[in-house]
């Protein structure tokens, strides 16, 4: 085991960054070395935020790699991100993996990529190195994108754009519960262009690196999510994976009933929480004050 060295590399968000630290937090304590590679951008807010990281600090080390935004670019153009570094990042890794293998007792025996970082399988084959993806998010969802070619074959999508063809409920299988094609990532992420740019990058190259992977690992449970792992027995669960002392943050645009759900749900669970809600599309907060 005192060989084995994993590189992990998120998708730049935080709902990506946490669970996937937090798997590797496992992996340490299990006396595993693991090298973690974020974007500059999200590595230089880790350390200006003081992370910690609950683990041998000899076994696990940070790295950081270009997104190929500009200092001056806006990563809230979620697009333009996307696109920029499924462009740039693949040359970055290589390098970096290269630079890490000059060392024999170093080298790099396995990649855990995000799920929506598809472009790594690529640097993986290329390189000859296990290529194991792991799903942040519910099962269900990577099963959506595991699912393209049946939600093309069945019409529920063009299988160009990804656009919306049936406005129906659906379900990936009988034991899965039903899903409103409408709520599909890419088809509301924002404009239409962003939109395409996340079918084309993010869904349908990760489905091929699902397809392609060694393993899948997901941060959810066989108790949670039967329907979808059964569904996918290549998925692993291994979650819920549970933050020790991190803010979990959202991209998700919400309407009022679904926020109001929300902030239901959050008082539920008895404890405190801090909730900071951005401005809605047109800039205005109407739709959060009294609630």
């Amino acid at each position: 085991m005192k060989n084995i060295h994993i590189l992990a590399i998120p998708y730049p968000a935080q709902g990506h960054v946490m669970p996937l630290m937090e798997a590797t937090r496992c992996f340490t304590s299990n006396g595993l070395k693991v090298t973690f590679v974020n974007t500059e951008f999200i590595h230089k807010r880790l350390m200006s935020a003081c992370l910690e990281i609950d683990c041998p600090s000899d076994l696990m080390q940070l790295a950081s790699i270009p997104d190929g935004m500009e200092p001056c670019d806006d990563r809230n153009d979620h697009g333009k991100l996307a696109k920029t570094m499924f462009q740039l990042m693949p040359n970055k890794l290589e390098k970096l993996i290269n630079d890490i293998n000059k060392n024999d007792d170093e080298k790099i025996t396995c990649i855990i990529a995000d799920c929506y970082m598809g472009w790594v399988l690529k640097v993986a084959r290329k390189m000859g190195i296990r290529l194991t993806l792991f799903c942040p998010c519910s099962a269900a969802v990577l099963a959506v994108s595991m699912s393209l070619q049946k939600l093309m074959d069945d019409e529920v999508i063009n299988c160009r754009s990804g656009e919306i063809l049936k406005e129906q409920m659906i379900q990936l299988s009988t034991s899965m519960p039903l899903m409103d094609p409408a709520n599909f990532v890419w088809a509301c992420i924002g404009d239409p262009v962003t939109n395409q740019i996340f079918f084309d990058y993010l869904f349908l190259e990760g489905k091929d690196a699902a397809e392609a992977a060694d393993h899948i690992i997901c941060n959810s449970s066989m108790e949670l999510e039967p329907g979808a792992f059964t569904l996918f027995p290549k998925m692993l669960p291994i979650g819920p994976l549970l933050a020790t002392n991190n803010a979990t943050r959202s991209i998700t645009i919400f309407d009022q009933l679904q926020l109001e759900d929300l902030a239901l749900a959050l008082e539920d669970t008895k404890m405190p929480f801090l909730w900071v809600v951005r401005p809605g599309p047109n800039g205005n907060m109407d739709y959060v004050v009294g609630k």
